[in-house]
């Protein structure tokens, strides 16, 4: 990777880090550690859900993926969000990157067509 990627990639992601902050995404309780879905404790936890809100994290957030895909030569066909929190920012991606978007559900709905996946997959699926 060229020096320059390389600085544009450090750039990006002190711009993020400052973001998180700014947004008030980054919780640090030293006397009362967060638990987390795998069960430990961490006195630091991010809120994700807190960045949905913001344009400006969206942006950037979508540029910082188009330079990992560029550097890593990653090419695909379609953007999937898993339900729910993972929704938005399969959404930030797809419009800059024009892809279509899907998301998926932990399971398939019980009722109506049974879907696991919702929006269009392309012919044979991915």
């Amino acid at each position: 990777m060229s020096e320059l990627r390389r600085e544009i990639l450090r750039s990006i992601r002190r711009a993020a880090a400052l973001q998180l902050w700014h947004l008030g995404a980054v919780k640090v309780n030293l006397d009362q550690p967060f638990k987390l879905t795998s069960g430990n404790y961490s006195p630091i936890y991010l809120n994700c859900r807190q960045l949905i809100s913001s344009v400006a994290f969206g942006d950037l957030f979508a540029a910082a993926v188009r330079m990992i895909c560029d550097v890593e030569n990653v090419r695909f066909d379609l953007i999937a969000g898993g339900e729910t929190a993972r929704i938005p920012f399969a959404a930030f991606l797809a419009r800059p990157f024009g892809k279509p978007i899907v998301y998926v559900r932990k399971g398939a709905k019980e009722h109506g067509l049974a879907s696991l996946v919702e929006g269009s997959l392309p012919p044979g699926g991915v």
